[in-house]
């Protein structure tokens, strides 16, 4: 589980990997703290470096008491001399290591910048995918459900079908027999009637 970034933790790991050999990068800071932001792993690493910078530069030692009381006025002015050159030197130096660590801050911002913008974007893309997953998960079991709500429908289609036949053949057979009783009532029909005659012959007789 990712733990809590702080100041210190971050100077500990870039004097670890200082130690170690290696030049600590954002990039390597962050993946050996096992995550953070950048911007937070940048305000202490510019921190970091004013102090090491610091204590880089010694401060320049007071002339000696001795050396003071031994050497005459022509060895002190060449001491002012050589302190001025040298502080001159040095402050030119300052001037444009101050320029270059502007510069450097500038890009590395702007680099920051880009590296939390892709952070983002990343996480944006990732929610994206989970939600075109979930999506066609969905999707799919929709589709599983259509299915079988197809089967089904086309099972009692054809128990439909089968019914309408069953209906269609008895209603041939009761057509039949109706046919074949109207046919009997014909014949007991013209029975009757000769027999009607037969009788109304025999009583006129």
């Amino acid at each position: 589980m990712q733990h809590t970034l702080t100041t210190e933790s971050i100077h500990a790991m870039a004097d670890k990997l200082i130690a170690e050999g290696k030049r600590p990068t954002l990039a390597l800071l962050r993946q050996e703290l096992g995550g953070g932001s950048y911007t937070t792993i940048s305000e202490a690493m510019k921190l970091w470096r004013e102090e090491k910078a610091r204590n880089a530069i010694a401060p320049i030692a007071p002339m000696p008491e001795d050396v003071i009381t031994t050497i005459n006025d022509a060895a002190q002015q060449i001491w002012q001399t050589a302190m001025t050159v040298a502080e001159n030197k040095l402050q030119s130096e300052r001037d444009a290591l101050k320029e270059a660590r502007l510069e450097m801050d500038i890009a590395q911002n702007e680099a920051i910048e880009m590296a939390d913008q892709l952070d983002r974007e990343v996480s944006q893309l990732k929610q994206k995918l989970d939600d075109a997953t979930n999506s066609q998960s969905i999707v799919n079991n929709e589709n599983i459900s259509l299915k079988s709500e197809l089967s089904d429908l086309k099972k009692d289609l054809a128990t439909a079908h089968k019914a309408m036949t069953k209906l269609e053949k008895e209603s041939k057979e009761a057509n039949s027999k109706m046919i074949e009783s109207l046919q009997e009532s014909a014949n007991l029909k013209g029975q009757v009637e000769a027999l009607e005659k037969v009788l109304n012959q025999s009583k006129s007789k």
